[in-house]
Parts: C-alpha cells; structure tokens; sequence
C-alpha cells in the first residue's frame, strides 16, 4: 500500500580512499589560490571605496563648519540695531 521509509537513519558518510582524498586536497588548493587573487583586488577595491567615503565625509563637515561659522559671523559687522523703547500710552 504504502511505502514506509525510514527517516531516522543517518545518512552514510562516503569513505574514501587516501588517493581520492589528495586528488581532492589538490583541487581545493588550487581553487583557492586561484580566488586569492581575485579576493585580493576585491579588498583593494572596497579599501579605495572605503577612503574615497572618508574623504567625502571630512569634505562636507569642513563645509558644514565653514558655514556654520560664516552664518555666526553675519551680523557681527553689521551696525546694532537700537531696541526699541517702550512709549507711553495716551488715555483716550
């Protein structure tokens, strides 16, 4: 009717061979020496990105300042206004 399986089993672990496990050794070094090279230029890469955003950060806050400094400086110069006094109200 219907088919049981057991799900319970582990599943079995392949063995190998010393010879399969040097042939696969083999293959995994060279792959990864082969993506070293690239994972290089991908950490030069985001370092320069990295700077770039640096600098752009220190650019705009320089900027920030300058006209945060340029708007306290206005009206230093200016000639100060008189206040106003206080006039005495007619009764009517």
């Amino acid at each position: 009717m219907s088919e049981e399986t057991n799900t319970t089993a582990e599943p079995i672990a392949p063995q190998y061979t010393q010879e399969e496990l040097t042939v696969m050794r083999t293959k995994m070094t060279k792959f990864y020496q082969e993506e070293i090279k690239y994972l290089k230029l991908q950490e030069n890469y985001e370092k320069l990105v990295a700077d770039i955003e640096e600098h752009k950060t220190r650019r705009y806050t320089m900027m920030l300042r300058s006209a945060h400094m340029m708007h306290q400086g206005v009206g230093k110069d200016a000639p100060e206004e008189e206040p106003e006094t206080s006039k005495p109200e007619k009764d009517v």
